[in-house]
């Protein structure tokens, strides 16, 4: 299986991590940011937006999901 190692900074240490594809991607997807919009999406008391922002919250999800799969393999090859 494919991993690919980020360096990031966590309270104030630098450390370094393994990811395959689908835990980097799972990452993104289900960041505070993308989950946040579902939060704001359970709030709305007009049920006519609700479905009508479910639907928007997919496609960002999905554009989020596409942008870090191909994120995942520019540094895959980075690596090489």
């Amino acid at each position: 299986m494919e991993t690919i190692t980020i360096k990031d900074t966590f309270c104030g240490k630098e450390r370094t991590r393994k990811f395959t594809q689908d835990e980097y991607v799972k990452q993104w997807t289900e960041s505070i940011g993308v989950a946040s919009l579902w939060m704001l999406v359970r709030s709305s008391y007009h049920a006519d937006f609700v479905e009508a922002d479910q639907k928007q919250v997919e496609k960002i999800r999905s554009l989020v999901d596409e942008m870090a799969r191909h994120k995942f393999v520019e540094l895959s090859l980075e690596e090489e």
